[in-house]
């Protein structure tokens, strides 16, 4: 911040500049930025390197820029007037406080509130200051009033509900004026009470509660009268009414707000009483769909208002009660609203159009007049959703239109499946998450059915669903995130009801939901997202193949291997990251030691140590992230010291305190899952103590005794933050050990005794996790150097020290960026040592030993994969890697950045091109014929 406000960066500092920000605002601002300063600014973004560097991008090459949860500035686009001012909004997951930022004045208090999925211009906000240019950063995962946009009228109401995962319309809160216009705009990741929307009725109570990511009950701040019942709403993705809980008075409108990370209520149910087992069937997290009101087409409006996550209502349908069969098709999916029928028979209508956004980009005002136009429509390349439905329908799509299909998380060219025209030029361009038909690709042999299965987060063939004509070519490509119906594939069964199961982010044994004849082995695997144990399958190790089917989650099994029980050590190791699973080892139990250390990073439990207790050193090395409880030790309460340190799931909070003092009990220890948290014993016993409570949060570590006591200190305050389990009774009584030290890491960890016991090897060394990068020794013995420090966060930053004793330097401030921690500074100027060397990766997996020994060979460069890759598979290989190749290696980030700059760079450094969030040039890379521009 200093070198932005004193506008004296230099290349060192800028370079550190964050993921999911890269703003190098004083560049912006001055219009002095350079080449040097432009190549670090997108991640999640595929930069137009070329037009960069030669500063001749045009209207076609600036279609691209769209950030990941970002929603162009389509004026700009569409003018062909974007200035500097339109650039503005390149920033992803910023969190600037800019009044701070810009008067200097940012102090302790106001810095801590720097969280990610914020990024509030507030003075503007208040003083109703802002400026088309204030205004054109906000929106991230948001909805942008295009209207306001395009015709320069925006106010501060419309501009109001920018932000991240926040969007308050402040002024309304503030003067209690909102209204229906300003209150549809409200909710991502919500589900907005529709029926204060249908009646109009909503008040200032209702309308306080929209937000997930973000709860603050505004009012209250304001005011400065919040009290213990507004604190309560406060969490992220969380909304647990305590009060109810604690005095256990809750009632149904208390109960409304129990709902699941990104929230479905059946509010119309809720409110008249009048749920059935249809409405009921929409109750899971990330899973909503009303099948059996879809497959019987019985639905009704109460049933309707639950299908969404990621909020995709057709608003106009519900409130006029006019939604039929084919805008209904549109509902369930996650991360997916297609409305295929609409799409094939060129019918869709108003009410079907309503419903293409996914984390809400509703072109409102063209939706409600019926005046959308090919420009508005242009805007409908939502973050998961990039269709560019009028130059689908009229296959009237041009280069420039075409250049905005490669959306994150969806990048169908539909008009090229539908028309059956699809070439291999139109094709390459298909996945982000990767999943591309790759023997089609290279044998140029692909068909309409291999295209047909090409987007992630998004791969339903609905005319082939619809028409019940699906085969097993069209089936075979259904989702990353997902959980194939293995059986299936491999026999050539799978019919209707096994393929009801495809969604991504879901695993519904639909049979079981529409026969009602679900049993404890089939509901074991309802769970949410991030998690899908079957535990009592597991735990009486009498799971079956039924109940097996349901297990991954982020997986795409080593087919060939799992199924020819071919695997060997060496294909095992390279399992992927969200994959990994041993599908035959399940199938046979006869998984080894072997197969089981793969298991899954956001599952890989390793089930038979789990169950046998027999887990050593070895097999727990592996226990992952998103999930890592050691289920023996639950189950017989034998959990010790060295169960104990796995841990550090992410997006969880330990027990901290029942682990400090060695207390935690079965009801304590309830509490494990990622993205479910709930303490359910002590709820229903009302016996929840202190120490239960501190595991509530989810995405949160609020200390709610704090809350609840009203007692939270500055020190209580200092672990707020969303991704973040600081230990925070060790924290405040200084008292902070060894033992407590170990469950810091986020998205890590650690092998921890290898560290501290220097005697890592190579077995050790495989596990070192994504999204790790802790110096722990440094940690425990205080020795920590400017080297070491720079390694501190992921998803955290906080250099609690610095914080505390307000004594941060430029040293402790280099370890800021979230998804970031390279040691710029090292690479530039080549003086790297072994301890900077240990802070490279996030989203990584480094094998620590190979770089510190310079030993590494292609074997343990097979575990390079770093989390939605970023390999130099050339270089490892032939070891012929240079400090050029090197640069490469951040992951959502992976410019070869000196043969950018150069010219210089090889098929070798192209390779590596191919980043997450990113279009590989496949065809530039086979036939060896890239140019700059490719």
């Amino acid at each position: 911040m200093t070198a932005y406000i004193d506008n004296t960066y230099t290349k060192e500092t800028c370079l550190n500049y964050n993921i999911h920000k890269t703003e190098i605002m004083t560049a912006y601002i001055d219009n002095t930025y350079t080449k040097e300063t432009c190549l670090n600014y997108n991640i999640h973004k595929t930069e137009i390197m070329t037009a960069y560097i030669d500063n001749t991008y045009t209207k076609e090459t600036c279609l691209n820029y769209n950030n990941i949860h970002k929603t162009e500035i389509m004026t700009a686009y569409i003018d062909n007037t974007y200035t500097k001012e339109t650039c503005l909004n390149d920033n992803i997951h910023k969190t600037e406080i800019i009044t701070a930022c810009i008067d200097n004045t940012y102090t302790k208090e106001t810095y801590l509130n720097y969280n990610i999925h914020k990024t509030e211009i507030m003075t503007a906000y208040i003083d109703n200051t802002y400026t088309k240019e204030t205004c054109l950063n906000y929106n991230i995962h948001k909805t942008e009033i295009m209207t306001a946009y395009i015709d320069n009228t925006y106010t501060k109401e419309t501009c109001l509900n920018y932000n991240i995962h926040k969007t308050e319309i402040m002024t309304a809160y503030i003067d209690n004026t909102y209204m229906k216009e300003t209150c549809l705009n409200y909710n991502i990741h919500k589900t907005e009470i529709m029926t204060a929307y249908i009646d109009n009725t909503y008040t200032k109570e209702t309308c306080l509660n929209y937000n997930i990511h973000k709860t603050e009950i505004m009012t209250a701040y304001i005011d400065n009268t919040y009290m213990k019942d507004t604190c309560l709403n406060y969490n992220i993705r969380k909304t647990d009414i305590m009060t109810a809980y604690i005095d256990n008075t809750y009632t149904k409108e208390t109960c409304l707000n129990y709902n699941n990370i990104h929230k479905t209520e059946i509010m119309t149910a809720y409110i008249d009483n009048t749920y059935t087992k249809e409405t009921c069937l929409n109750y899971n997290k990330n899973k909503t769909e009303n099948m059996t009101a879809c497959i019987d087409n019985t639905y009704t409006k109460e049933t309707c208002l639950n299908y969404n996550i990621h909020k995709t209502e057709i608003m106009t349908a519900y409130i006029d009660n006019t939604y039929t069969k084919e805008s209904c098709l549109n509902y369930n999916n996650i991360h997916k609203t297609e409305i295929m029928t609409a799409c094939i028979d060129n019918t869709y209508t108003k009410e079907t159009c309503l419903n293409y956004n996914i984390h809400k980009t509703e072109i409102m005002t063209a939706c409600i007049d019926n005046t959308y136009t090919k420009e508005t429509c242009l805007n409908y390349n939502n973050i998961h959703k990039t269709e560019i439905m009028t130059a689908y329908i009229e296959n009237t799509y041009t280069k420039e239109t075409c250049l905005n299909y490669n959306n994150i998380h969806k990048t169908e060219i539909m008009t090229a499946c539908i028309n059956n025209t699809y070439t291999k030029e139109t094709c390459l361009n298909y996945n982000i998450h990767k999943t591309e038909i790759m023997t089609a690709f290279i044998d140029d042999t692909y068909t309409k059915e291999t295209c047909l299965n090409y987007n992630i987060h998004k791969t339903e063939i609905m005319t082939a669903y619809i028409d019940k004509t699906y085969t097993k070519e069209t089936c075979l490509n259904y989702n990353i995130h997902k959980t194939e119906i293995m059986t299936a594939y491999i026999d050539n069964t799978y019919m209707k009801e096994t393929c009801l199961n495809y969604n991504i982010h879901k695993t519904e044994i639909m049979t079981a939901y529409i026969d009602n004849t679900y049993t404890k082995e089939t509901c074991l695997n309802y769970n949410n997202i991030h998690k899908t144990e079957i535990m009592t399958a597991c735990i009486d190790n009498t799971y079956t193949k039924e109940t097996c089917l349901n297990y991954n989650i982020h997986k795409t099994e080593i087919m060939t291997a799992c199924i020819d029980n071919t695997y060997t050590k060496e294909t095992c190791l390279n399992y992927n990251i969200h994959k990994t699973e041993i599908m035959t080892a399940y199938i046979d139990n006869t998984y080894t030691k072997e197969t089981c250390l793969n298991y899954n990073i956001h599952k890989t439990e390793i089930m038979t140590a789990y169950i046998d207790n027999t887990y050593m050193k070895e097999t727990c090395l592996n226990y992952n992230i998103h999930k890592t409880e050691i289920m023996t030790a639950y189950i017989d309460n034998t959990y010790t010291k060295e169960t104990c340190l796995n841990y550090n799931n992410i997006h969880k909070t330990e027990n901290m305190t029942a682990c400090i003092d060695n207390t935690y009990t079965k009801e304590t220890c309830l509490n494990y899952n990622i993205h479910k948290t709930e303490i359910m014993t002590a709820y229903k016993d009302n016996t929840y103590t202190k120490e239960t409570c501190l595991n509530y949060n989810i995405h949160k570590t609020e200390i709610m005794t704090a809350y609840i006591g009203n007692t939270y200190t500055k020190e209580t305050c200092l672990n707020y933050n969303i991704h973040k389990t600081e230990i925070m009774t060790a924290f405040i009584d200084n008292t902070y050990m060894k033992e407590t030290c170990l469950n810091y890491n986020k998205h890590k960890t650690e092998i921890m005794t290898a560290y501290i016991d220097n005697t890592y090897t190579k077995e050790t060394c495989l596990n070192y996790n994504i999204h790790k990068t802790e110096i722990m020794t440094a940690y425990i013995d205080n020795t920590y150097t400017k080297e070491s420090c720079l390694n501190y966060n992921i998803h955290k930053t906080d250099i609690m020290t610095a914080y505390i004793d307000n004594t941060y330097t430029k040293e402790t401030c280099l370890n800021y960026n979230i998804h970031k921690t390279e040691i710029m500074t090292a690479c530039i100027d080549n003086t790297y040592t072994k301890e900077t060397c240990l802070n490279y990766n996030i989203h990584k997996t480094e094998i620590m030993t190979a770089y510190i020994d310079n030993t590494y060979t292609k074997e343990t460069c097979l575990n390079y994969n770093n989390i939605h890759k970023t390999e130099i598979m050339t270089a490892y290989i032939d070891n012929t890697y240079t400090k050029e190749t090197c640069l490469n290696y951040n992951i959502h980030k992976t410019e070869i950045m000196t043969a950018c700059i150069d010219n210089t760079y090889t098929r070798e450094t192209c390779l590596n091109y191919n980043n997450i969030h990113k279009t590989e040039i496949m065809t530039a890379c086979i036939d060896n014929t890239y140019t700059k521009e490719t």
